[in-house]
C-alpha cells in the first residue's frame, strides 16, 4: 500500500508544479490565479497522504520512513508553509484582480448594447476567447457568460452569420446610458469636464452574469513581482500589497484614466487616517517608483493615487480590504451615478472624483459595512473642482438637489467616520 500512496503524493506534486509552469506560459491567467487562491488546500492533501505512507512505514525499513519524513519536510518548507501563511492575502488578490470591470466601449462597437438577451446569447457562442478565458471552465462552475463584452460586441458588429448580420443590422443606433442592458451597467452619458473629454460609453460587467476571470491588464504585471508574490512572501516583500493595487486599478479606469487624477486634491491620508499609525507609509518613496514607472505616462497625479491606494491597503489589512472589495467601493455606485442630475456637468465631476471617493471610503470606511461617501465628496468637493477648472464661481455652483437625498448623505457619513470633516480642510489648488 506504501507505493501507491508514495506515487499519489509525488504525481500530485509534480502536477501542482507543471500546473502552474504551464498556466503561466501559456498565459492562462485566471487558472493560475484560482489555483494561487487555493494551493494551501492542495498542498495540505498531499502533505497528509506523505504523513499516512510515514505513519505505515514506521514498522518497516527505517530508511523508508526518513525518506517520507525528508519529503513531508520539503513540501512543508517549498509550498504547505508558505502558501497557508499567506492564504488571507491570497483571497485578497483574487478579489483584487477578479472583480467587476468598468470598460470603455468603442463608439462602433456601441450600437450592439442594444441587442436583445438572445442575440447576446448567440454572439457569444461565436466570439473568440483569449488564452486567459480558456481557464474559466475549470475555475468556474455556471452558466455564466466566458467571452468578455468587446469579444462579444465584435461578433455583433461583423454581423457573423445570416442570424447575427440581421441582429446587427436591427440593433439601435443610439448609446444606452444609464441602464442596464444584457452585457452590464452602462454608466450615464458625460461630456467634456475641466478640459477633459469624457463622452463616450463606459460599461460595469462581471459576475455573477459573467463567469469571474482575472482583468487583462495582468499583461502589464511585472514578472518578478509574479514571482515575489506567488513564491509567498507578501510579508517581507515590500511591493505586495502594490500588486493587489494594481488588479484593482486595471479594473476600474473608466472613460479617462488622466482625468481622475487631475483634481488638484491632496489625497495623502497620513495624519487623516482610521487606518493609524499607517506602517505601511514608511514604504512610499519605493511604492511611488514602482507606480512611477508602471502608471507614469498617466501623470504624476495618477502615480501619487495609485500610491496612497497601495499604503492604504496594506495598512487594511487582507479581512478589511476583503469586506471593502465585497461592497464594491473600487468602483462608482450605479445607483448614485443615476441620483446625480446633468445640470452643471455634475456627473462630470462626479467622475473625476472617482478615485478620491475610492480613496476615503478604505481610509474612512466602518465596517463591517462600507459605503461610499459619493454625495459627501461631491458635495464639498464638487463646486471647488468646478470652479477650479472652468470659469464659473464657486458660489454659484448650485446643490440644492443634494437636499432630497438626506438620507444617502447621513448613511454616507455614519459610515464612513472623520470624511466629513477632511472634506471640509481639503483645498482645491488653482
Amino acid at each position: 500500500m506504501l507505493l501507491p500512496l508514495e506515487a499519489l503524493a509525488a504525481c500530485s506534486c509534480a502536477a501542482l508544479l507543471f500546473l502552474n509552469s504551464f498556466t503561466v506560459n501559456a498565459g492562462w491567467w485566471t487558472l493560475r490565479f484560482y489555483v494561487f487562491r487555493r494551493e494551501h488546500i492542495y498542498w495540505s492533501a498531499i502533505e497528509l497522504v506523505l504523513f499516512v505512507t510515514t505513519l505505515l512505514s514506521i514498522n518497516n525499513h527505517p530508511w523508508h520512513t526518513a525518506l517520507n519524513v525528508a519529503a513531508m519536510a520539503l513540501v512543508a518548507r517549498m509550498g504547505l508553509v508558505p502558501a497557508w501563511t499567506d492564504a488571507l492575502f491570497r483571497e485578497t488578490f483574487w478579489r483584487a484582480w477578479t472583480g467587476r470591470s468598468r470598460t470603455r466601449i468603442q463608439t462602433p462597437l456601441v450600437p450592439g448594447l442594444r441587442a436583445s438577451p438572445q442575440e447576446m446569447d448567440r454572439a457569444a457562442a461565436e466570439a473568440e476567447l483569449t488564452p486567459s478565458e480558456r481557464g474559466l471552465f475549470v475555475t468556474e462552475r455556471g452558466t455564466g457568460v466566458v467571452p468578455d463584452p468587446t469579444a462579444i460586441l465584435q461578433v455583433l458588429r461583423r454581423g457573423r452569420g445570416e442570424s447575427l448580420a440581421g441582429a446587427a443590422a436591427s440593433i439601435d443606433s443610439d448609446a444606452p446610458s444609464g441602464v442596464e442592458t444584457p452585457l452590464g451597467f452602462a454608466y450615464p452619458s458625460l461630456r467634456e469636464s475641466g478640459g477633459f473629454d469624457l463622452r463616450g460609453t463606459s460599461l460595469l460587467w462581471g459576475p455573477p452574469r459573467f463567469r469571474r476571470r482575472v482583468s487583462r491588464a495582468v499583461v502589464a504585471l511585472d514578472g518578478d513581482m509574479w514571482a515575489s508574490v506567488s513564491s509567498g512572501g507578501s510579508a517581507s516583500y515590500l511591493l505586495a500589497w502594490a500588486s493587489v493595487a494594481h488588479g484593482i486599478l486595471g479594473r476600474n479606469k473608466g472613460l479617462n484614466p488622466s482625468a481622475l487624477a487631475a483634481t488638484g486634491i491632496d489625497a495623502e491620508f497620513e495624519h487623516a487616517s482610521t487606518l493609524g499609525p499607517r506602517p505601511a507609509k514608511t514604504k512610499r518613496s519605493v511604492v511611488r517608483e514602482h507606480m512611477r514607472r508602471m502608471y507614469g505616462l498617466l501623470g504624476e497625479a495618477y502615480v501619487l493615487l495609485a500610491t496612497e491606494l497601495a499604503l492604504l491597503l496594506e495598512d487594511a489589512g487582507p479581512l478589511r480590504v476583503q469586506r471593502w472589495l465585497a461592497a464594491e467601493c473600487e468602483h462608482q455606485d450605479p445607483a448614485v451615478a443615476m441620483m446625480i442630475p446633468d445640470s452643471q456637468r455634475s456627473r462630470g465631476v462626479q467622475y473625476r472624483l472617482h478615485y478620491v471617493v475610492m480613496l476615503a471610503s478604505l481610509n474612512y470606511g466602518d465596517q463591517p459595512q462600507y459605503v461610499r461617501p459619493e454625495l459627501l465628496v461631491l458635495k464639498y468637493l464638487g463646486p471647488r473642482l468646478m470652479s477650479a477648472y472652468g470659469s464659473i464661481s464657486e458660489d454659484s455652483v448650485s446643490m440644492s438637489w443634494m437636499e432630497k437625498l438626506g438620507d444617502r448623505l447621513e448613511v454616507e457619513r455614519r459610515a464612513n467616520p472623520g470624511c466629513e470633516d477632511w472634506l471640509r480642510r481639503l483645498t482645491v489648488k488653482d
